[in-house]
């Protein structure tokens, strides 16, 4: 990525699925609104006509969980240009968001980010809250089991393995709890000039 950080503050919110990520992002534009803005990995999901999807074995179903089901490519761009474009503000740093599941597993997005927040569950936790949200294309009886909480395994191991500097967030706790904390090292970075 040919980007460059100076005029902006990139944060990433990474995690499981239904663990608080986007609550989290949408509370971090409000907070600095007319500063910010916020990228969601979930725009890049490719089409369910594109042939680049990998079907779940046993299952009449692709894998979403998975970064082969999305448009990394297109995402990379458009934070590139994000990065490249002035800030809201012309006297202050921008603040980017990129709110995405498998954030911290792309070398080129993980690596922009000045601070890593990753939202954990307990697996039941995480099976009620995914259970209770309506999803296109619905899940299909066993995909929690046999790609969600998996690939969410998987992302975890991964993501520790590449960035040593992740703040995990327990997605159980109340999001104001994690809002004050964010908001508190946000706040630090954009004062560091």
């Amino acid at each position: 990525m040919a980007a460059s950080t100076d005029d902006w503050i990139v944060i990433g919110v990474s995690g499981v699925t239904c663990g608080g990520k986007t609550m989290l992002s949408k509370a971090l534009h409000d907070r600095y609104a007319g500063l910010s803005r916020v990228i969601m990995q979930d725009s890049y999901f490719l089409p369910e006509s594109s042939d680049r999807h990998v079907r779940v074995e046993g299952m009449t179903h692709f894998n979403w969980d998975c970064l082969g089901a999305l448009d990394m490519d297109r995402m990379r761009t458009d934070v590139n240009d994000a990065l490249t474009s002035p800030p809201p503000s012309p006297h202050r740093k921008g603040v980017l968001l990129l709110d995405g599941f498998l954030l911290f597993v792309d070398p080129c997005l993980s690596q922009l980010c000045k601070r890593k927040y990753f939202f954990t569950l307990p697996q039941a936790a995480c099976r009620k809250r995914r259970d209770a949200r309506v999803y296109d294309p619905p899940d299909v009886p066993g995909y929690f089991e046999a790609c969600v909480w998996p690939e969410y395994e998987r992302s975890k191991r991964l993501a520790m393995q590449m960035n040593s500097d992740i703040c995990f967030l327990d997605g159980q706790l109340p999001i104001d709890q994690h809002l004050t904390m964010v908001c508190e090292d946000i706040d630090k970075l954009l004062h560091q000039n």
